[in-house]
């Protein structure tokens, strides 16, 4: 079992992890996010996924597909804020953001209601037993999740982001269930 390390080491440690994960580790997972994660997202209909960046599992063939049945929502950033927008064609309705990952281009999609999201998948450095996650530390994704605890919050990574035990703090929001690949 881990050493309870404080969040700012734990972020460096995986961040180094994921970056060290070989080329084919990765395709291995990305295959493997198709194969089991899509069938049990067959039920939602307006689903916010991510756009992967920085080493991050490549959520971009789901994506894909779930912008191509017109069930694909990704964030995007104002002014420290996440908002939803919807996104049918992933080749043209996206923009490199100024911290790093695509983000919808609002002239080309609709913002969403967080009330119309039934499903959410959730990016993160690292994940415990106990479906919590360490973001990057800006709280970004807890503060928008906090109001929509009611629905599937779906945390997304590489089986080497497992941890057994995460420090958490009461602001932090804990998942309905992790996926690793």
């Amino acid at each position: 079992m881990e050493s309870p390390l404080n969040k700012t080491i734990l972020r460096e440690q995986y961040k180094l992890i994921r970056q060290q994960l070989p080329k084919n580790r990765q395709l291995i997972a990305r295959e493997a996010l198709i194969s089991e994660l899509y069938p049990s997202l067959k039920s939602f209909s307006c689903i916010l996924s991510f756009s992967s960046f920085h080493g991050e599992i490549d959520l971009w063939p789901l994506n894909q597909l779930l912008a191509s049945e017109g069930r694909l929502c990704l964030p995007r950033m104002d002014n420290h804020q996440i908002h939803a927008y919807g996104v049918s064609d992933i080749e043209n309705q996206l923009l490199k953001s100024d911290h790093g990952p695509l983000e919808p281009n609002p002239q080309f999609c609709q913002p969403i209601a967080k009330e119309k999201l039934d499903c959410i998948l959730v990016p993160g450095l690292c994940f415990d037993q106990d479906n919590n996650r360490l973001g990057y530390g800006l709280g970004h994704f807890d503060r928008f999740l906090k109001g929509i605890l009611t629905i599937p919050m779906y945390g997304i990574g590489f089986k080497e982001q497992l941890i057994s035990k995460l420090p958490v703090e009461s602001h932090d929001i804990r998942l309905t269930k992790v996926y690793l690949f």
